[in-house]
């Protein structure tokens, strides 16, 4: 991803606050880094493809002695998206910056960050919610059926595997399905013997794949993020509705982050007597559904 800055700060300074950034903002990519990445080539346009190949059938029938079989044509389903760029600024005025204790564009640009790597999650996980593959905790018919006490069990996590597995989805290349879920649903699946604690695990990282990575259970590494999606009073006399997402390879595609900039103008070239600073960032990104077989989404309630 290619980092560019404008503004009058030092040359060193600008590759400071790139690097503070992106550092924040990779933080809170959770979903994103479960996706298929696509890259589009500069100057051929905003649309985006990914590429689906079709499993061939099995051959069962056997050869003809001294005959070629006819050849078979691979088939293959594309998938495109058209890119579309986001981002935001704020301004600090010099008198603020000379009379604070804090220095204030290097706080302005931690929470632009985070503001920036939560803005690309939340693209990523609003695609991704959308699914209609969907199972909902206890077995209730519905949405609208989840009571308080339905929260999500290691029965439902065994009926997201099947249904992946059946589906003949492939776990990521660690071999693993991945899930993202609440802090809240984290709370009950912790509660259950079979729930293994990341650290459990985890030697000095070297088995931690993912960021947010919290635990497995049943052939599905766990990611926490508060990003998660609640619905709020969308379950049965007003319970809040968790989706917990699970994922296979290649379920969903993302972009890269094309043409990351972040902006430091310190003064700003729109302020004749240079009374304020411009800190702002923008992102070209997009990301599609590649195959809604590949992915499941759980709704349940949580535990109070």
């Amino acid at each position: 991803m290619g980092v560019t800055t404008t503004g009058t700060l030092t040359s060193v300074m600008q590759t400071y606050y790139d690097k503070k950034l992106l550092a924040r903002a990779e933080k809170e990519l959770v979903y994103k880094q479960l996706g298929r990445v696509g890259t589009v080539p500069r100057g051929e346009g905003k649309v985006i493809y990914w590429t689906r190949y079709t499993n061939m059938p099995v051959a069962t029938d056997g050869l003809t002695e001294g005959t070629d079989p006819t050849a078979r044509g691979i088939s293959a389903v594309t998938v495109s998206a058209t890119i579309a760029e986001y981002g935001d600024l704020t301004q600090v005025s010099d008198f603020l910056s000379l009379t604070s204790f804090d220095n204030v564009i290097n706080s302005a640009v931690e929470l632009l960050g985070y503001q920036a790597g939560l803005t690309v999650d939340t693209l990523v996980r609003d695609v991704v919610a959308a699914t209609t593959n969907v199972i909902y905790a206890s077995g209730v018919a519905n949405r609208t059926s989840i009571a308080s006490t339905n929260t999500m069990t290691v029965a439902d996590v065994r009926k997201v595997v099947r249904k992946l597995r059946g589906a003949n989805a492939k776990p990521m290349a660690n071999g693993m399905f991945a899930a993202v879920i609440h802090p809240d649903v984290e709370y009950d699946l912790q509660g259950d013997s079979n729930w293994v604690n990341a650290v459990q695990y985890v030697e000095k990282g070297i088995n931690r794949i993912y960021q947010g990575e919290t635990g497995e259970l049943y052939g599905v590494k766990f990611l926490r993020s508060s990003n998660a999606p609640v619905l709020t009073n969308s379950g049965s006399a007003g319970t809040e509705v968790y989706k917990s997402m699970f994922f296979g390879e290649e379920a969903f595609g993302v972009s890269d982050l094309l043409d990351v900039k972040t902006i430091v103008q310190s003064p700003s070239k729109n302020s004749a007597l240079e009374l304020y600073s411009d800190i702002g960032w923008k992102v070209k990104f997009v990301s599609a559904i590649l195959n809604d077989n590949f992915m499941v989404s759980v709704e349940s309630a949580a535990s109070a």
